[in-house]
This record gives structure tokens, sequence and C-alpha cells, in this order.
């Protein structure tokens, strides 16, 4: 397999939680994108979006991938840049990992510290056209991220066409689609902690350190939660302790006696502490 690639970019240090994104999903691709459908479909996903050029980081995977295909006797041609084939999506993973090409070739995320957006450029199509833009637009859609367009100005910028999500949730589940759940996790954290200081500026009587405690309170939950679930140890649980997790994972900014109120049928505050404490016993044997 032959493809000739330009100079390598290397990743600029001014935004460290993309970097750390890319940091995670590079790894995380060659450990666990193990079927040949899913490695061929994250190949095609930066290979179409890249155009020849990737990052210092995405370049080593880029490489992995190819020696795999070679060793496989496979050869690899896109025979169409302006649109999105979707043949190559063989199985239910390989869209996640074709998704995931997109984002390492041409894709960014800012620090969720500062602001909340992810982006996507595109190539405009060999004719000008925005085909290739439609199509990602289109999927990323059917699985309810919604993106946005942003309308380049006149003149270089005319060149690309970016996509991009800006409200938290959203951001959340596009990182939580293509593999990197930790960064999502710690966007979610850092949600958590922006909504209880947002809180604590409207409700003047309200202790910093009690925010701190619910706050760090909540997160211990949904890290708990989270442990479950990866496990598979949460689906063995009784019904009571599977709702009691589904809403805190749903409503992480509630008070407990909200969280209470939610259940059907309600129950008290103190039965939800006590199905909390269940949960963080459970998960403190894994």
């Amino acid at each position: 397999m032959n493809l000739i690639m330009d100079k390598t970019e290397k990743i600029g240090t001014g935004d460290s939680f993309n970097l750390s994104v890319v940091k995670y999903l590079v790894p995380q691709c060659k450990k666990n994108c193990r079927s040949a459908c899913c490695r061929t479909a994250l190949l095609y996903g930066m290979l179409l979006f890249s155009r020849g050029r990737t990052d210092e980081l995405s370049s080593s995977l880029l490489d992995w991938l190819m020696t795999a295909a070679e060793k496989r006797g496979e050869v690899f041609v896109i025979e169409d840049f302006n649109r999105i084939d979707r043949r190559y999506f063989s199985c239910s993973e390989c869209g996640r990992y074709f998704l995931c090409g997109v984002f390492l070739s041409s894709g960014s995320v800012g620090d969720p510290k500062r602001d909340y957006r992810l982006e996507i450029t595109i190539p405009r199509d060999e004719d000008g056209g925005t085909a290739l833009a439609d199509d990602l637009e289109a999927y990323l859609r059917e699985i309810d991220l919604l993106p946005l367009r942003h309308k380049p100005s006149k003149g270089a910028g005319a060149k690309n066409t970016v996509l991009y999500l800006r409200q938290a949730e959203k951001v959340e589940d596009f990182l939580n689609y293509i593999g990197a759940s930790t960064p999502a996790f710690e966007a979610l954290n850092i949600r958590i902690h922006k909504q209880y200081r947002n809180e604590a500026n409207r409700i003047t009587n309200c202790e910093t350190s009690n925010i701190d405690r619910a706050v760090n309170a909540a997160q211990k939950q949904i890290r708990d939660i989270e442990l479950l679930m990866e496990s598979g140890k949460l689906a063995d649980m009784d019904d009571g302790l599977r709702q009691t997790a589904q809403l805190r994972i749903e409503n992480p900014f509630v008070s407990l006696q909200e969280l209470a109120s939610m259940h059907r049928p309600p129950i008290t505050k103190s039965g939800v502490v006590h199905r909390l404490r269940k949960l963080s016993s459970a998960a403190k044997e894994l």
C-alpha cells in the first residue's frame, strides 16, 4: 500500500484538552479496534477527511492501520473523495470507528473549562461543492448530534466547510460515541462544577463548602455507577437500584430530595441515600 503524506504537522500545545482526547483515542483504537471491517472504517475516515495531512499522534495510528492492511494483503483505494461510501460500514461498530477517524484527521474540541465547542473541518469537493460535508452532516443527524454549519467567508476560508457542536451534552455525546469516554467524563465533571458554581452565585446564602461536598458526592456517585455499568454488574442488580442509578446519571445536578421524587413510584430521600450507598459498596468490590 502506497500513500504519499504531507509533512507531519505537530499538535499545538495551546489546546490541552484537545491533545488529551487525541492521546486517549490513538492507543484505545489500537487496543480495541479488533475486527478488520472496523479497522478499514477507521482508516477510511482518516484518509477521506485528512487529504494526506495528519498530526504527529494520528500518523502513528495511520501507520499501524496500513501495516495491518498490508499484512492481510489488502489494497486500500478510495474511489470518490467527494462522498461518504457507506459500504465501508460493515458492522454496527464501523460507523463509530469511521467517525473517530474523521475526528482524528480533521476534528478539534475546545477546553470545556473555557468553551464548549467541537468542530470538524471538511475540505471542499474537487469541484468546489460541499457534498462530503453534506454527507457527514446527514450522518451526524442520524445519530442525533445535530451539528451546526459555519458559513465560510470569501477567500482562503472558502476552501473548507466547518461543522460544529456547541451544546455541552452534544459534545460529550460525540466523544462517547467515538470511544473517548474518559475525556467525555472529564468534560461532564467540569460541567457539574460550573453548574454548581453558577447556582452558588444565584443563591447567596448557600455556603461554598456545602456546594463542594455536593459536587464531590455527585461526582463519586456517577463514577461508581459508571464503573458498575462498564463491568456489567449493574445489569444484575434489582430494578430499584438500576432505576436510581439511571436517574442519577441523567440528572447529575439535582438534590437527593428531587431525585427521590423522580422515582416511579416516588421514594423518600433516605431511600435514595440507602440505594446510592449500596451502589457505592458494590463499586468498591470491583
